[in-house]
């Protein structure tokens, strides 16, 4: 089943399903041993493939689609990791004061 993240707290990030339906999901571990170099694999707005849980309220992230854009940042306490802050985004609004 495929979604898309809209929010991330913690290790916890709610997904969208393409049936409108809002799901509390988890990482399968597996993305750390793949090497990926950022201090989160997944970031808001990416579309994800998940496998829901018995109770249906729950989820794990199991597969990452390909991202068409992403804003990053150097992680603030390692510096050779980055943060990505959110992933296909098609408008960004700058709010000065």
């Amino acid at each position: 089943m495929k979604g898309l993240v809209i929010r991330n707290t913690g290790s916890w990030y709610t997904v969208r399903t393409d049936g409108g339906q809002l799901l509390d999901c988890k990482v399968k571990g597996a993305f750390r041993l793949r090497g990926i170099r950022s201090t989160n694999p997944v970031a808001v707005g990416d579309v994800v493939t998940v496998v829901p849980g018995a109770d249906g309220q729950t989820a794990l992230i199991e597969g990452i689609e390909d991202r068409r854009n992403y804003i990053i940042r150097r992680a603030s306490n390692l510096s050779k990791q980055s943060h990505i802050i959110a992933a296909n985004v098609d408008m960004a609004a700058l709010v000065v004061t």
